[in-house]
C-alpha cells in the first residue's frame, strides 16, 4: 500500500526509512485469512502499529481532508475490532475489520506521514531489537499527552474519531478525552507501556533522544517539536 521500506542502521543507533514512488505495487491484496493462526501478541503489535499510523497521520502537519478521512475509518475500526481480535483469533469479523483499517491506516500514513511516536519508536526498536509495534505503543502515549499539554486545539480534533461525546467541551477537555481513549485501547490491547519493560537501558536515553531528532522529515511533519533536553526527559518518565 505504501512506498515505505525500512532498515535497521548498522550500528543499531536507529532505523533508516526509505520513500520512493518505485516501490508502491501495482496491485495489493489484502486477505484477511493469512492473520487468522498469527498469535495475540503479534496481533496486538500489529494492531497497535494500524492505531499509530492513523492516529499520527491524522494530526501531522500534511494532513488533508481525504487522509483524515481514511484515518479516522482506521482508527474506529481498531477501537472496536483491535481487542476482539486479540481476545480471540478466530473471530472472523474482527480479523476482516482489522485488515481493512491496516489498508486505510497504510493510505493516511502513505499520504500525510506520521510524527514522533514512529520517531522514537524507530530509535528504540533499533536499540532494543523489539517488534515495531511494541515499540510503537510504549512511545504512543507520552507523545499524545505531549501534544495534548502543548497543542489541544489539533489534539481535540481526534476526539470526534476516537468517539469522545459532544458533551465534553473546550479543547483542552477533548484534548484529553482523546488521550484518555487511547489510553484505555493500550490497556485493552495488554503490551508493554514502559521502556524498561522491553529491555531499554536507561543509559541509552539521551542518544534515543538525539537519534529520534535526527530523523527531521518526521520532526518536521510533528504537531509538537521538543529540544533534546525536553525529549529526554519525556523519555525517563516512560522508563
Amino acid at each position: 500500500m505504501t512506498g515505505n521500506a525500512v532498515m535497521v542502521l548498522p550500528d543499531r543507533s536507529n532505523k533508516l526509512t526509505v520513500v520512493s514512488p518505485f516501490i508502491y505495487p501495482q496491485t495489493a491484496l489484502i486477505d484477511p485469512a493469512l492473520t487468522d493462526s498469527v498469535p495475540s501478541h503479534i496481533t496486538a503489535a500489529t494492531g497497535m502499529d494500524t492505531f499509530c499510523h492513523a492516529a499520527e497521520s491524522f494530526i501531522t502537519r500534511r494532513a488533508t481532508q481525504h487522509t483524515r478521512q481514511a484515518a479516522a475509518d482506521a482508527m474506529g475500526r481498531t477501537l472496536e475490532f483491535l481487542p476482539r481480535a486479540v481476545a480471540d483469533g478466530s473471530d472472523q469479523e474482527a480479523r476482516d475489520q482489522m485488515a481493512y483499517a491496516c489498508l486505510q491506516a497504510g493510505y493516511s500514513l502513505a499520504n500525510a506521514g506520521v510524527i514522533l511516536v514512529h520517531g522514537l519508536a524507530h530509535a528504540v526498536g533499533a536499540r532494543a531489537r523489539i517488534p515495531h509495534g511494541v515499540a510503537n505503543t510504549v512511545c504512543l502515549l507520552p507523545v499524545m499527552r505531549l501534544a495534548a499539554e502543548r497543542n489541544p486545539t489539533l489534539m481535540a480534533e481526534l476526539a470526534e474519531p476516537l468517539g469522545v461525546p459532544a458533551d465534553v467541551i473546550g479543547a483542552p477537555e477533548r484534548a484529553q478525552a482523546a488521550v484518555g481513549v487511547i489510553e484505555r485501547l493500550v490497556d485493552q490491547v495488554g503490551l508493554p507501556t514502559t521502556l524498561r519493560e522491553v529491555g531499554v537501558e536507561c543509559s541509552w536515553l539521551p542518544d534515543v533522544a538525539a537519534a529520534t531528532l535526527s530523523n527531521t522529515r518526521v520532526v518536521q511533519n510533528s504537531p509538537v517539536q521538543p529540544n533534546v533536553t525536553e525529549l529526554t526527559s519525556l523519555l525517563k518518565a516512560i522508563y
